[in-house]
Order: C-alpha cells, then structure tokens, then sequence
C-alpha cells in the first residue's frame, strides 16, 4: 500500500491516481480542497480519504499508532461517517469504482462534515498540526547535525554535537506541547464525532439526489433516453471528463437541471404510450384469402350452418383454419413520418405555470428531450425551431434523432426572449422542410403560451400544403387556452395545459405521434 501524508484509510497508486485525476477535472471538489485547506492543514487529507472511503471497495482504516497524532482526528472523523447506515446506502447507489460519483458524493459530503467543525476545534488542530511539524524538523535537523558531526573531528565536531543536542531537546520539548494538545483534543473527540454523524447522514442523502441528478441530466443531454446502441456521443462513450463537464455545467444552471429533472418522466411517458400503441383495426377489403376469423368469414361459409348434414364441415375447416374470410389491412393515419417541433422562445416561457416550480421553457424543452428519444428509437429525423418574432428564428436538426451532446445541449440552452409571438416564421419553416421529399408525412407540433394570430391566407396555404405531403399537426398552449379556437384550425388535434401539474392529456396527446 501507498499511503500519502495524514491519510488515514489504506490505499494504492491506483487509488491515488483516480483522485488526482478526478481532482483535476471537477472544479467542485477542487473548491472544497481550497476552501477549507485555508482554514485546516488537514482538511485535503480528509477530502482524500473520504473519496478513497466511498470508492474502494473494501476500505480499510490505518491503525492508529501508525499515524501522527494531528491525523487522529481525520481517522475518528472518516470512522464515525463510515459507520452510517447512508454511508452504505450511497456506495451501493454507485460510488464504488465510479470516479464521477464518487467525486460528486466526496463533494457534498466533506464540505458538510468540514463546515461543521467549529473555530475551537479548528484552532487546536492548527495549532496541534503546526507543532507536529515543527518537531518533526526538528528532530530531523538533529540528525542531520549528528550525521555532520560523526563525519568532522575536534572542535567543529564538538560545536555540531552541542546544536544536536540542543535541537533534540527543543524538538522533545515541542512533542510535549504536540501531546498536551492531542489530550484537549480527546475532550472534543465526542462532540467531533456527533457533529460528523449529522453531518454525513444528511450530506449522503444529499448526495444521492446529486448522484440521480447527475445522471438524469447524462442522459437528457447525451442522447442516453430511447436510445439501442450508445448512440452518438452518449453516455456510453462519452469520457470521463466529458462526464466532469457537462455535470459541472448542468449544476450551475437551473433551467438545465429542470430539464434534465422532468425529462426523465416525460421520456418514461413517451416509451410507455409508443410501446402501448394499438395498431389501427383493418377496415379495408382487398380480397380473399384463408383463415379462422369468424368476425371476417365470408356468407357461403356461413351458410354450412344452415344445414345439419354441412355443420360438421365448417367446424373442421375452422379448427384446421382453411375457412373462407375477408382478407383486411388497417388504413393508418397519415404522420409517422420526420419530427418537426416548433418552440415558443419569447420571454414570458420564463415564467412557471400553475403548482409546479418548473419554467414553461424547461417544460416544453424536456417534451422536446422526449420527442428525441421517441425519434432515437423509431430512427426518425427531427426538427427543432425555435420562434419569435418574425425574424427571428433558430433551427437545430437532429438525424434519426442523434445529436452529439454539444448539439443536445445548445438546444436545451438557446433561448431568443422574444418580445412577441409571431407564428408565421415556424409555419413557413415546416411547410419548407416538408417540401422536401425527407420530410413527407411529417408529425408537427407546435408548444406555446402566445397569442395565436394566423392569417386566412396562410391558413388555407398551410393547410393545403400539409394535405398534399400528409403532415399531421398539433398544437399546445400553455395557460393561453382562449387561443385554442384559432389553433386548432391548423392542427389535428390540440391541448391546452393551466397548470404544468396536470399535463397528462397534453403529453397523451402529442407522444402518441
């Protein structure tokens, strides 16, 4: 085993290395370490060993008397918080041999159990570490000085004899003060040791949210959801800095994180409903074939039982399946071609709508995420526009719904804050796309909360065009249902949404594309 300097669980080079690595690609831990090593010369010890804690598999703790004395109170700190029931709890959610979550949980969990340490106590440590080292060098300095004199004769041997020994002495005299200070210590170690209880108890618990939360937003923005194979730059290939980084990102931004929060449920929804999709029933002839259907038998096989001498007959060609019957296909709505979603980006999506605290922005983009991982898993291409004023407008495609997380993310991200809504310029985009012969039987939808003011000229352009290419359309208006009149006269179908609360129909409706 390797050990570095005041730690006190066992650990290898390995070991050490994924710290170090870990260290240097997630700013969050890197500001714990410089926080509180202002304050404590033992606090990097403690970060250290708490990673090494949650990441070996099996860790062991030092013992004692193979320590310093400054370093005592890490290993009864990192002993208390080990035999916590939540301490278990979060290695079995996923820390062990996992650098990222590790990382995060060690985060959380030392700044809590550090920030809980009062100023006494961090002033004894201090001042219990500083003497330490300052009789270390002195007893080093002693030896240096014997190992001079032995190798000098007379007069200068004797002179460096006399510093030995006086080194020793002062050095002998700093251990005392060390030990004194280890006993006042001892009379804290209880209170230490029930202030690091509390701590870490909540700090886990905390930490396994971190730890869902970062892995919900893995896989919102690297195309994780609906996704067979890994995909493109998912979470099955992307690296472990690559994993650093967008979990730093998304945690300091809100609108990402209740994405990342409701795409989670939405994409279960989406799966859920295109998986429980029932085919359209066959309601079209096409002419006659063989079979043990009785609903699609045709009238002269019926006619067997009509005469007791033929009965016996048609239950033979029924139990041996060579019945005459109607030979039937479902005519399946038009749609279920390429993805085209339309995005309200004017300012007031900022705002929340009803009993959730989610944004209608973050909500109408995680219906996005979702839409995406329908389009990932049915191989379909996928549109995002977003809208504004007349003007203004962004696309982002997303081939058979794969996206590098870089793409997924800036479109999670862009926002116009538009001043007004206009509807022509997201119109006579898709009416653009669908032109294309890629973009036949397109489903549109359209996520709003504006005012709906479509021209008779446009509507009637609209609606022809989309006829001609078989493009479905539907419409979501959020908290703007006296809207709803002028949209549907452009969409299939429509739902409106007061509060983010009660979305089911509106997600029914538009996951069922």
């Amino acid at each position: 085993m390797s050990e570095t300097e005041g730690t006190v669980i066992q650990h290898d080079q390995y070991d050490t290395q994924a710290y170090q690595e870990t260290l240097g690609m997630y700013p969050r831990l890197q500001n714990t370490v410089a926080e509180h090593a202002e304050r404590l010369p033992t606090a990097p010890a403690l970060v250290e060993d708490v990673f090494y804690s949650l990441y070996r598999p099996a860790p062991a703790l030092l013992p004692q008397e193979d320590m310093p004395l400054s370093a005592t109170i890490n290993r009864a700190i990192i002993e208390e918080m080990m035999n916590t029931s939540e301490w278990d709890a979060v290695r079995n959610a996923g820390t062990v041999g996992d650098q990222l979550y590790a990382g995060i949980t060690t985060a959380t969990v030392a700044k809590s159990i550090l920030t809980t340490l009062d100023k006494k106590i961090i002033q004894r440590l201090q001042e219990l570490h500083d003497a330490e080292a300052e009789a270390a060098k002195l007893f080093e300095e002693a030896e240096a000085l014997e190992d001079l004199a032995g190798q000098t004769k007379g007069d200068r041997a004797a002179n460096l004899f006399e510093k030995a020994k006086k080194a020793r002495e002062e050095g002998k005299a700093q251990q005392e003060q060390v030990e004194d200070l280890a006993e006042e210590l001892e009379d804290d170690t209880e209170a230490i040791e029930d202030a690091t209880r509390r701590a870490a108890r909540s700090a886990f618990e905390q930490a396994e949210a971190d730890i869902e939360a970062t892995e919900e937003a893995i896989m919102t923005y690297t195309g994780g959801y609906g996704s067979k194979d890994g995909g493109n730059g998912s979470a099955a290939t992307l690296s472990l800095k690559d994993k650093m980084e967008l979990a730093g990102k998304v945690g300091k931004s809100e609108k990402l994180k209740q994405i990342a929060e409701l795409c989670g449920r939405m994409t279960r929804i989406a799966l859920a409903t295109q998986k429980s999709k029932i085919k359209h029933p066959p309601d079209e002839i096409i002419g006659i074939t063989i079979g043990s259907n009785l609903a699609q038998v045709v009238s002269s096989e019926m006619a067997y039982l009509a005469d007791p001498d033929l009965e016996d007959l048609f239950y033979q060609k029924f139990l041996e399946g060579r019945l005459q019957v109607l030979d039937m296909i479902g005519s399946e709505k038009q749609g279920r071609g390429p993805i085209v979603v339309a995005l309200d980006s004017t300012g007031s999506m900022r705002s929340t709508l009803g009993s959730k605290k989610y944004t209608k922005e973050a909500w109408s983009k995680a219906v996005t995420q979702a839409l995406l991982a329908i389009a990932r898993l049915q191989k379909r291409d996928m549109v995002v526009v977003h809208f504004a004023e007349s003007s203004r407008i962004k696309i982002f495609e997303f081939p058979k719904g794969e996206g590098k997380p870089q793409a997924i993310m800036a479109n999670a991200e862009l926002f116009l804050n538009g001043s007004s809504t206009h509807y022509e310029p997201w119109m006579n985009e898709a009416l653009r796309l669908v032109e294309q012969s890629k973009y036949d039987r397109a489903d549109t939808i359209i996520v709003s909360d504006g005012q709906v003011n479509i021209s008779a000229q446009l509507e009637a352009d609209w609606n022809r065009r989309r006829q001609v290419k078989g493009m479905r359309c539907y419409g979501i208006l959020l908290g703007a249902a006296s809207y709803a009149s002028v949209l549907s006269r452009v969409c299939d179908a429509i739902a409106t949404v007061d509060d983010l609360a009660a979305d089911n129909q509106a997600l029914n409706m538009v996951f069922d594309i």
